[in-house]
């Protein structure tokens, strides 16, 4: 293919196609009920955080939950939030901070969850 107009169309197709694909995986993800619990969701965070900066010069790292705390039951609305939320931070900071390393953690305290995304910039 010589048309460089074309080869960008085409990529911005195959860009969109990707973006809508991962969405509707998340949607029927969110909606499983097998899938409720602040384990299940910081596991799907990990997966997506490991696949977005292992071709990238920056070191991914998912906290490991304190024990018992990865029982916590989320409901589907929390888990599909949470989600967006978190990718949204994982992919500005993949496409914008130029951070060497950045780590995610949630920490579960007197009945609050707090989920964190660091890096080093």
């Amino acid at each position: 293919m010589n048309d460089p107009a074309l080869t960008d169309h085409l990529h911005k197709i195959e860009n969109a196609s990707r973006e809508l694909s991962a969405g509707i995986r998340d949607l029927i993800w969110t909606m499983d009920p097998a899938r409720d619990t602040l384990a299940d969701t910081m596991d799907r965070l990990a997966a997506f955080g490991q696949a977005l900066f292992d071709p990238s010069p920056t070191t991914f790292k998912a906290i490991p939950l304190a024990s018992g705390k990865g029982n916590l039951r989320l409901g589907m609305e929390a888990r599909r939030s949470i989600t967006l939320i978190v990718k949204e931070a994982m992919n500005n900071c993949a496409k914008y901070a130029g951070a060497h390393r950045c780590t995610l953690s949630a920490t579960v305290e007197n009945g609050m969850l707090e989920i964190s995304l660091h890096d080093d910039c």
